[in-house]
């Protein structure tokens, strides 16, 4: 439900610029004489290879030029490049600066990005009524995907008192303002029965146009329905490719779930190494459980070589995030 993305091309509007395929010029013009508007503008057509050729840094250079001189979508930009370490080196620190510093200036999405943040505790510490407040303040703004994460956080009752009812007219108001992320989140509703009566048909339907609409939490949730025979004729292969669908979208869940199919060899063939690196990338991304997993790889020797040490220090990272049963691989194994 709560996720990162890379480009906010339909949360951040830049209005006039109609025919972008032929205003590169323009922007380079209008950002040279101080319209900042226009160097984020621009940066973004460089970071897409927008009828231009691509250049990750001069995309940099412009959303930090645009940063700078307090244009906060160009900050939320250059977070984002922070975040996912594109064009830069990876930076979780720095991305969190950048969404402070444009929600400081009242940037809706700055704000939902920050509560993001405080949700995964990556480049800040997890703070569950720190995120609920920042979402709070998107949703008052219109800000629908900050609505889709509130309602998320009252569904978990994480941060707030757990109110299922809430999280539906939530997830609502952003579906029906086309927001995948409340689909999917009202999908979960309807399936669960929980704060709305249970309509799995309508459940079914809302995660599906969420996975296909761009939302790698849909994603995730469709391929356990996949995985479990729920709702939908169970499918291996339909699992795999709505978790790698997930995977590929920065949704760790999806991450985990997919080395799970492939530790096991179920709908993909078996692969170890292929295990490695996806409990890899969810660790990385802050998912306790991959970081767990990755420990017992490490204290196994599963695709590389025993190193108690290793899996130690990923154990000790998933009972940080949480995990009880990264707390318990950690005692058992530094008491050895």
């Amino acid at each position: 439900m709560i996720r990162t993305f890379l480009f906010i091309f339909l949360t951040i509007s830049f209005v006039g610029y109609a025919d972008i395929n032929q205003e590169n010029s323009k922007f380079k013009q209008a950002c040279d004489s101080g319209k900042l508007l226009d160097c984020t503008q621009l940066g973004i057509n460089y970071a897409d290879g927008k009828d231009i050729e691509q250049n990750l840094s001069k995309a940099i250079e412009l959303f930090t030029k645009a940063c700078d001189g307090g244009e906060s979508s160009g900050c939320i930009y250059l977070g984002t490049m922070y975040t996912k370490g594109i064009g830069v080196e990876q930076n979780h620190s720095k991305a969190v600066e950048l969404y402070a510093k444009s929600c400081d200036n009242r940037e809706a999405i700055g704000c939902t990005l920050l509560g993001d943040a405080y949700i995964k505790g990556i480049g800040i510490n997890k703070d569950y009524f720190s995120a609920v407040k920042l979402f709070t303040y998107s949703c008052e703004k219109k800000e629908m995907l900050g609505c889709a994460n509130l309602g998320a956080m009252y569904m978990s009752g994480k941060g707030i008192k757990q109110d299922q009812a809430k999280a539906a007219k939530l997830f609502k108001q952003s579906c029906d303002s086309g927001t995948m992320e409340g689909c999917s989140g009202l999908g979960i509703m309807y399936m669960m029965g929980a704060g709305i009566k249970q309509d799995r048909v309508k459940a079914e339907k809302l995660i599906s146009e969420a996975c296909d609409g761009g939302d790698v939490t849909g994603c995730t949730f469709l391929g356990i329905m996949y995985e479990k025979g729920a709702e939908v004729k169970q499918d291996y292969y339909q699992a795999a490719d709505r978790y790698t669908k997930a995977c590929d979208g920065g949704e760790v869940t999806g991450c985990v779930l997919l080395g799970n199919l492939y530790e096991n060899g179920i709908g993909v063939k078996q692969d170890a190494v292929k295990v490695l690196e996806l409990y890899t990338k969810a660790c990385n991304e802050g998912s306790a459980k991959g970081c767990t997993k990755l420990g017992i790889i490490y204290e196994h020797g599963k695709a590389v070589e025993i190193n108690q040490q290793e899996a130690l220090k990923f154990y000790s990272k998933a009972c940080a995030l949480d995990d009880e049963a990264g707390c318990q691989r950690y005692n058992k194994l530094n008491h050895k």
